[in-house]
Protein backbone atom coordinates (compact mmCIF):
# COMPACT_ATOMS: atom_id res chain seq x y z
CA UNK A 1 0.00 0.00 0.00
CA UNK A 2 1.76 3.70 -0.89
CA UNK A 3 2.18 5.30 2.18
CA UNK A 4 0.40 8.67 0.79
CA UNK A 5 -2.53 6.59 1.62
CA UNK A 6 -1.66 6.20 5.48
CA UNK A 7 -0.49 10.06 5.78
CA UNK A 8 -4.19 11.16 4.54
CA UNK A 9 -5.94 8.79 6.17
CA UNK A 10 -4.16 8.09 9.70
CA UNK A 11 -6.09 5.42 10.68
CA UNK A 12 -9.55 6.67 11.43
CA UNK A 13 -10.87 7.16 7.98
CA UNK A 14 -10.07 3.61 6.68
CA UNK A 15 -9.04 4.79 3.21
CA UNK A 16 -7.41 1.50 2.82
CA UNK A 17 -10.88 -0.64 3.08
CA UNK A 18 -9.66 -2.32 6.32
CA UNK A 19 -12.29 -2.76 9.39
CA UNK A 20 -9.46 -1.40 11.25
CA UNK A 21 -5.88 0.12 10.54
CA UNK A 22 -3.11 -2.17 10.74
CA UNK A 23 -0.72 0.83 11.86
CA UNK A 24 -2.73 1.30 15.19
CA UNK A 25 -3.05 -2.04 15.76
CA UNK A 26 0.77 -2.52 15.59
CA UNK A 27 1.54 0.34 18.19
CA UNK A 28 -1.36 -1.04 20.76
CA UNK A 29 0.17 -4.88 20.56
CA UNK A 30 3.70 -3.55 20.64
CA UNK A 31 2.92 -1.88 24.40
CA UNK A 32 2.47 -3.15 27.67
CA UNK A 33 1.11 -0.60 29.75
CA UNK A 34 -2.49 -1.87 30.60
CA UNK A 35 -2.75 -3.05 34.11
CA UNK A 36 -5.40 -6.48 33.98
CA UNK A 37 -8.84 -5.35 35.61
CA UNK A 38 -10.53 -8.20 37.23
CA UNK A 39 -13.02 -6.34 39.12
CA UNK A 40 -16.69 -4.65 38.48
CA UNK A 41 -16.86 -2.01 40.59
CA UNK A 42 -14.64 0.81 41.14
CA UNK A 43 -14.72 3.76 43.18
CA UNK A 44 -13.59 6.73 40.75
CA UNK A 45 -13.45 10.48 39.51
CA UNK A 46 -13.79 12.05 36.00
CA UNK A 47 -10.94 14.70 34.91
CA UNK A 48 -13.83 15.51 33.57
CA UNK A 49 -13.28 13.53 30.26
CA UNK A 50 -16.22 12.88 27.73
CA UNK A 51 -15.99 11.20 24.81
CA UNK A 52 -17.87 9.61 22.01
CA UNK A 53 -17.27 6.75 19.31
CA UNK A 54 -18.10 7.03 15.21
CA UNK A 55 -18.20 3.73 15.43
CA UNK A 56 -21.38 2.30 13.50
CA UNK A 57 -22.91 5.90 13.78
CA UNK A 58 -25.62 6.68 14.22
CA UNK A 59 -25.64 4.15 17.18
CA UNK A 60 -22.17 4.61 19.09
CA UNK A 61 -20.24 4.60 22.29
CA UNK A 62 -21.19 7.11 24.40
CA UNK A 63 -19.56 7.89 28.05
CA UNK A 64 -16.59 9.12 30.34
CA UNK A 65 -13.02 8.43 31.07
CA UNK A 66 -12.54 7.69 34.48
CA UNK A 67 -9.47 6.89 36.89
CA UNK A 68 -8.71 5.67 40.30
CA UNK A 69 -6.49 8.38 40.90
CA UNK A 70 -8.44 10.64 42.54
CA UNK A 71 -5.98 13.21 43.83
CA UNK A 72 -4.59 13.78 40.66
CA UNK A 73 -7.69 13.12 38.22
CA UNK A 74 -7.83 16.55 36.56
CA UNK A 75 -4.55 15.88 35.06
CA UNK A 76 -5.42 13.04 33.30
CA UNK A 77 -7.17 14.96 30.71
CA UNK A 78 -5.40 18.52 30.75
CA UNK A 79 -3.32 18.82 27.19
CA UNK A 80 -2.33 22.55 28.55
CA UNK A 81 -0.68 21.19 31.34
CA UNK A 82 0.74 18.26 29.81
CA UNK A 83 2.88 20.10 26.73
CA UNK A 84 6.85 20.27 26.94
CA UNK A 85 6.49 18.44 30.22
CA UNK A 86 5.42 15.10 29.54
CA UNK A 87 7.04 12.74 27.05
CA UNK A 88 5.38 10.33 24.68
CA UNK A 89 6.05 7.23 26.95
CA UNK A 90 4.41 9.70 29.68
CA UNK A 91 1.57 10.33 28.25
CA UNK A 92 0.58 6.96 27.03
CA UNK A 93 1.06 5.85 30.34
CA UNK A 94 -1.10 8.56 32.02
CA UNK A 95 -3.69 7.98 29.52
CA UNK A 96 -3.62 4.21 29.65
CA UNK A 97 -4.78 4.39 33.22
CA UNK A 98 -8.11 5.88 32.40
CA UNK A 99 -11.12 3.62 31.83
CA UNK A 100 -13.57 4.40 29.02
CA UNK A 101 -17.17 3.63 30.81
CA UNK A 102 -19.85 3.82 28.22
CA UNK A 103 -22.84 2.65 27.40
CA UNK A 104 -24.14 2.65 23.28
CA UNK A 105 -26.65 5.20 22.22
CA UNK A 106 -28.80 6.77 19.11
CA UNK A 107 -26.60 9.95 18.51
CA UNK A 108 -30.83 11.44 17.33
CA UNK A 109 -32.27 10.41 20.36
CA UNK A 110 -29.25 10.32 23.85
CA UNK A 111 -29.41 7.60 26.26
CA UNK A 112 -26.73 9.40 28.44
CA UNK A 113 -26.97 8.82 31.94
CA UNK A 114 -28.44 11.68 33.46
CA UNK A 115 -25.10 11.53 35.77
CA UNK A 116 -22.52 10.94 32.92
CA UNK A 117 -24.41 14.23 31.57
CA UNK A 118 -23.65 16.12 34.47
CA UNK A 119 -20.15 14.95 35.11
CA UNK A 120 -19.52 15.90 31.47
CA UNK A 121 -20.84 19.54 31.96
CA UNK A 122 -18.87 20.05 34.98
CA UNK A 123 -15.46 22.18 34.47
CA UNK A 124 -13.93 20.45 37.75
CA UNK A 125 -13.14 16.51 38.32
CA UNK A 126 -15.88 14.76 39.61
CA UNK A 127 -16.23 11.74 41.70
CA UNK A 128 -18.21 8.82 41.25
CA UNK A 129 -19.28 4.94 41.67
CA UNK A 130 -19.38 2.86 38.19
CA UNK A 131 -20.05 -0.61 38.16
CA UNK A 132 -19.79 -2.09 34.99
CA UNK A 133 -21.20 -5.29 33.27
CA UNK A 134 -18.02 -7.11 32.91
CA UNK A 135 -14.71 -6.18 34.18
CA UNK A 136 -13.15 -3.86 31.94
CA UNK A 137 -10.95 -4.94 28.56
CA UNK A 138 -7.76 -3.87 29.12
CA UNK A 139 -6.35 -2.50 25.67
CA UNK A 140 -4.71 0.62 24.06
CA UNK A 141 -6.77 2.78 21.45
CA UNK A 142 -4.94 5.89 19.92
CA UNK A 143 -5.98 8.45 17.22
CA UNK A 144 -4.86 11.15 15.55
CA UNK A 145 -7.17 14.02 17.09
CA UNK A 146 -7.98 12.27 20.23
CA UNK A 147 -5.33 11.51 22.95
CA UNK A 148 -4.62 7.58 24.31
CA UNK A 149 -7.38 6.19 26.28
CA UNK A 150 -6.79 2.83 28.30
CA UNK A 151 -9.44 0.18 28.81
CA UNK A 152 -13.32 0.34 28.10
CA UNK A 153 -16.63 -1.29 29.91
CA UNK A 154 -19.93 -1.11 29.19
CA UNK A 155 -21.73 0.87 32.50
CA UNK A 156 -24.39 -1.09 34.32
CA UNK A 157 -24.92 1.72 36.94
CA UNK A 158 -23.34 5.51 37.10
CA UNK A 159 -23.72 7.32 40.77
CA UNK A 160 -22.07 10.73 41.08
CA UNK A 161 -20.77 11.11 44.30
CA UNK A 162 -19.49 14.36 44.28
CA UNK A 163 -21.73 17.82 43.02
CA UNK A 164 -20.31 18.52 39.59
CA UNK A 165 -18.85 22.35 39.35
CA UNK A 166 -21.17 24.08 36.52
CA UNK A 167 -21.04 27.98 36.82
CA UNK A 168 -24.42 29.77 36.55
CA UNK A 169 -23.95 30.93 32.85
CA UNK A 170 -23.25 27.66 31.82
CA UNK A 171 -26.25 26.34 33.31
CA UNK A 172 -28.04 28.96 31.13
CA UNK A 173 -26.62 28.33 28.12
CA UNK A 174 -26.90 24.90 28.15
CA UNK A 175 -30.80 24.81 29.05
CA UNK A 176 -31.18 27.40 26.52
CA UNK A 177 -33.33 26.22 23.57
CA UNK A 178 -32.75 28.24 21.03
CA UNK A 179 -29.40 29.82 21.54
CA UNK A 180 -26.94 28.14 18.04
CA UNK A 181 -23.92 25.80 19.17
CA UNK A 182 -21.45 28.55 17.39
CA UNK A 183 -23.09 31.37 19.68
CA UNK A 184 -22.58 29.40 22.52
CA UNK A 185 -19.14 28.40 21.64
CA UNK A 186 -18.31 31.86 21.27
CA UNK A 187 -19.80 33.13 24.40
CA UNK A 188 -17.92 31.02 26.20
CA UNK A 189 -14.99 30.92 24.66
CA UNK A 190 -15.54 34.33 25.90
CA UNK A 191 -15.82 33.48 29.43
CA UNK A 192 -12.15 31.89 29.35
CA UNK A 193 -13.74 28.44 28.76
CA UNK A 194 -10.64 26.64 26.30
CA UNK A 195 -11.53 24.30 23.15
CA UNK A 196 -11.03 21.19 24.94
CA UNK A 197 -14.00 22.06 27.63
CA UNK A 198 -16.39 23.20 23.93
CA UNK A 199 -15.20 19.85 22.32
CA UNK A 200 -16.54 18.08 25.71
CA UNK A 201 -20.14 19.60 25.52
CA UNK A 202 -20.42 19.73 21.79
CA UNK A 203 -19.75 15.91 21.56
CA UNK A 204 -22.10 15.11 24.25
CA UNK A 205 -24.70 16.92 22.38
CA UNK A 206 -25.33 19.93 24.75
CA UNK A 207 -24.77 23.09 22.62
CA UNK A 208 -26.85 24.14 19.86
CA UNK A 209 -30.85 24.27 19.54
CA UNK A 210 -32.74 22.05 21.74
CA UNK A 211 -34.15 20.44 18.58
CA UNK A 212 -31.18 20.27 16.30
CA UNK A 213 -28.90 18.66 19.44
CA UNK A 214 -27.57 15.48 19.12
CA UNK A 215 -24.32 12.95 20.19
CA UNK A 216 -21.65 14.12 17.79
CA UNK A 217 -18.36 11.92 17.85
CA UNK A 218 -15.50 13.59 18.97
CA UNK A 219 -13.43 13.31 16.43
CA UNK A 220 -15.58 15.54 14.16
CA UNK A 221 -16.54 17.97 17.52
CA UNK A 222 -12.92 18.36 17.88
CA UNK A 223 -12.73 20.07 14.42
CA UNK A 224 -15.76 21.73 14.49
CA UNK A 225 -14.81 23.57 17.18
CA UNK A 226 -11.70 24.41 15.92
CA UNK A 227 -13.04 25.36 12.85
CA UNK A 228 -16.22 27.39 13.91
CA UNK A 229 -14.16 29.62 16.35
CA UNK A 230 -11.24 30.15 13.83
CA UNK A 231 -13.79 31.49 11.10
CA UNK A 232 -15.31 33.68 13.86
CA UNK A 233 -12.19 35.51 14.83
CA UNK A 234 -11.12 35.60 10.68
CA UNK A 235 -14.00 37.92 10.05
CA UNK A 236 -12.28 40.39 12.07
CA UNK A 237 -8.84 39.72 11.96
CA UNK A 238 -9.57 40.96 8.09
CA UNK A 239 -10.85 44.54 8.79
CA UNK A 240 -7.48 44.54 10.86
CA UNK A 241 -4.04 46.14 9.36
CA UNK A 242 -1.65 43.57 8.06
CA UNK A 243 1.54 43.13 10.01
CA UNK A 244 5.02 45.76 9.42
CA UNK A 245 7.37 42.55 9.36
CA UNK A 246 7.88 38.88 8.58
CA UNK A 247 8.02 37.27 11.12
CA UNK A 248 9.40 33.45 12.36
CA UNK A 249 8.09 31.72 15.18
CA UNK A 250 8.94 27.92 16.13
CA UNK A 251 8.63 25.05 18.23
CA UNK A 252 9.59 21.39 18.86
CA UNK A 253 7.58 18.87 21.37
CA UNK A 254 7.28 14.87 20.69
CA UNK A 255 9.19 14.52 17.50
CA UNK A 256 6.93 17.30 15.95
CA UNK A 257 8.50 20.33 14.68
CA UNK A 258 6.67 23.40 13.72
CA UNK A 259 7.84 26.61 11.75
CA UNK A 260 5.36 29.73 11.68
CA UNK A 261 5.93 32.47 8.36
CA UNK A 262 3.86 35.52 8.94
CA UNK A 263 4.56 37.99 5.69
CA UNK A 264 2.83 41.55 5.48
CA UNK A 265 -0.58 41.05 3.72
CA UNK A 266 -4.36 40.44 3.54
CA UNK A 267 -5.47 36.74 4.87
CA UNK A 268 -4.13 33.48 3.52
CA UNK A 269 -3.25 30.27 5.30
CA UNK A 270 -1.27 27.58 4.06
CA UNK A 271 -0.23 24.32 6.29
CA UNK A 272 2.72 21.71 5.20
CA UNK A 273 2.78 18.58 6.18
CA UNK A 274 6.06 16.73 6.06
CA UNK A 275 5.93 12.80 7.39
CA UNK A 276 9.65 11.83 7.98
CA UNK A 277 10.69 8.44 6.64
CA UNK A 278 9.67 5.42 9.16
CA UNK A 279 7.21 8.09 11.22
CA UNK A 280 4.32 6.48 12.60
CA UNK A 281 2.39 6.85 9.49
CA UNK A 282 5.05 6.20 6.62
CA UNK A 283 7.23 3.63 6.70
CA UNK A 284 9.14 4.00 3.46
CA UNK A 285 12.59 5.37 2.63
CA UNK A 286 10.81 8.53 1.64
CA UNK A 287 9.28 11.36 3.20
CA UNK A 288 5.07 12.31 2.29
CA UNK A 289 4.48 15.88 2.47
CA UNK A 290 1.17 17.25 1.68
CA UNK A 291 -0.47 20.51 2.03
CA UNK A 292 -3.78 22.52 2.28
CA UNK A 293 -4.32 26.51 2.06
CA UNK A 294 -6.99 29.15 1.48
CA UNK A 295 -6.71 32.92 0.52
CA UNK A 296 -8.56 35.89 1.68
CA UNK A 297 -12.22 34.27 1.48
CA UNK A 298 -11.26 31.64 4.45
CA UNK A 299 -12.07 28.63 1.91
CA UNK A 300 -9.82 25.58 2.12
CA UNK A 301 -8.46 24.10 -0.62
CA UNK A 302 -8.21 19.94 -0.41
CA UNK A 303 -9.99 17.67 1.73
CA UNK A 304 -11.01 18.74 5.29
CA UNK A 305 -7.93 17.99 7.98
CA UNK A 306 -8.00 18.16 11.58
CA UNK A 307 -4.50 19.11 12.24
CA UNK A 308 -5.05 21.87 10.10
CA UNK A 309 -7.92 23.84 11.77
CA UNK A 310 -5.90 22.92 14.96
CA UNK A 311 -3.34 25.43 13.20
CA UNK A 312 -5.15 28.21 12.04
CA UNK A 313 -7.34 28.56 15.31
CA UNK A 314 -4.28 29.48 17.69
CA UNK A 315 -2.69 31.47 14.66
CA UNK A 316 -5.90 33.60 14.54
CA UNK A 317 -5.88 33.72 18.01
CA UNK A 318 -2.90 35.53 18.22
CA UNK A 319 -3.84 37.78 15.37
CA UNK A 320 -6.79 38.75 16.75
CA UNK A 321 -5.16 39.72 20.06
CA UNK A 322 -2.11 41.86 18.10
CA UNK A 323 -5.29 43.35 15.91
CA UNK A 324 -3.29 42.19 12.83
CA UNK A 325 -3.92 40.14 9.94
CA UNK A 326 -0.97 38.32 7.77
CA UNK A 327 -0.32 36.00 5.08
CA UNK A 328 0.49 32.95 7.16
CA UNK A 329 2.53 29.44 6.39
CA UNK A 330 2.73 26.59 8.76
CA UNK A 331 4.86 23.79 8.34
CA UNK A 332 5.12 20.61 10.38
CA UNK A 333 7.95 18.21 10.47
CA UNK A 334 7.00 14.50 11.63
CA UNK A 335 10.06 12.93 12.51
CA UNK A 336 9.96 8.97 13.42
CA UNK A 337 10.34 9.83 16.94
CA UNK A 338 6.91 10.65 17.02
CA UNK A 339 6.10 6.72 17.26
CA UNK A 340 2.28 6.88 18.20
CA UNK A 341 -0.09 9.39 17.72
CA UNK A 342 -1.08 11.31 20.82
CA UNK A 343 -4.40 13.46 19.79
CA UNK A 344 -4.45 16.76 17.75
CA UNK A 345 -4.04 18.53 21.29
CA UNK A 346 -0.31 18.40 20.63
CA UNK A 347 -0.86 20.43 17.73
CA UNK A 348 -2.46 23.16 19.02
CA UNK A 349 -0.55 23.91 21.98
CA UNK A 350 2.71 23.65 20.48
CA UNK A 351 1.52 26.45 17.88
CA UNK A 352 0.41 28.54 20.95
CA UNK A 353 3.54 28.00 22.43
CA UNK A 354 5.63 28.73 19.34
CA UNK A 355 3.54 32.26 19.19
CA UNK A 356 4.07 32.70 22.70
CA UNK A 357 7.50 33.41 22.59
CA UNK A 358 9.64 36.17 20.99
CA UNK A 359 9.49 36.25 17.04
CA UNK A 360 12.28 35.99 14.53
CA UNK A 361 11.92 39.04 12.59
CA UNK A 362 12.95 39.13 8.84
CA UNK A 363 14.26 41.67 7.16
CA UNK A 364 13.59 39.98 3.53
CA UNK A 365 12.84 36.63 1.23
CA UNK A 366 16.29 35.59 1.12
CA UNK A 367 16.24 35.55 5.06
CA UNK A 368 13.30 33.25 4.85
CA UNK A 369 15.36 30.83 2.41
CA UNK A 370 17.93 30.71 5.40
CA UNK A 371 15.79 30.25 8.02
CA UNK A 372 14.30 27.29 5.75
CA UNK A 373 17.59 25.55 5.64
CA UNK A 374 18.25 26.23 9.30
CA UNK A 375 15.09 25.04 10.21
CA UNK A 376 14.05 22.50 8.47
CA UNK A 377 15.40 18.71 8.15
CA UNK A 378 14.50 17.93 4.51
CA UNK A 379 15.97 20.16 1.69
CA UNK A 380 14.17 23.52 1.67
CA UNK A 381 13.71 23.51 -2.07
CA UNK A 382 10.98 21.17 -1.87
CA UNK A 383 8.81 23.26 0.58
CA UNK A 384 9.39 26.11 -2.01
CA UNK A 385 8.55 24.60 -4.90
CA UNK A 386 5.47 23.01 -2.98
CA UNK A 387 3.69 25.82 -1.54
CA UNK A 388 1.16 27.85 -2.89
CA UNK A 389 1.86 30.49 -0.83
CA UNK A 390 5.41 30.90 -1.52
CA UNK A 391 4.60 30.66 -5.46
CA UNK A 392 2.77 33.54 -5.72
CA UNK A 393 4.77 35.48 -3.58
CA UNK A 394 8.00 34.59 -5.38
CA UNK A 395 6.10 34.76 -8.98
CA UNK A 396 7.35 37.99 -10.40
CA UNK A 397 10.56 36.72 -9.87
CA UNK A 398 12.37 34.05 -10.75
CA UNK A 399 12.60 31.31 -7.90
CA UNK A 400 16.29 30.83 -8.74
CA UNK A 401 17.25 33.94 -7.28
CA UNK A 402 16.48 33.12 -4.07
CA UNK A 403 18.09 29.46 -3.94
CA UNK A 404 21.37 30.22 -4.22
CA UNK A 405 23.37 28.55 -1.67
Amino acid sequence: MHSSLCTRCKGPRKLCGRPTCPILERIRANLKLINQLSKKEFYVATPPSALVGERNYPFVKVGVNVTDDLENATFYDSPKEWWGKLSLEDIIRLRSKLIFSSIVSNVKRPRLLEEMFCAAASIREVSAEVVYKKPPKPSLYFDTYIAPRGPSGEVEKFRLVDNPSLPKYVERILYDPYIKAGNAMMELYARGNDVYYLVRLLSTGLLGRKIERKLVPTRWAITAVDKTLSDIFLKKVTSYPAINDILAFSSRYLGNRYLLLMFPGPWSFEMIEIWHPRSVWVKTDFPEIFNLYEYWDGKLRGEIDGGYYAIRLPVLEWLLRNKRQATVIAIREITRDYYAPVGSWQIRESIRAALSSKPVKVSSIHEIINILKKFLLIDFRIIVNRSKILDNMLRQKSIIDFLVT
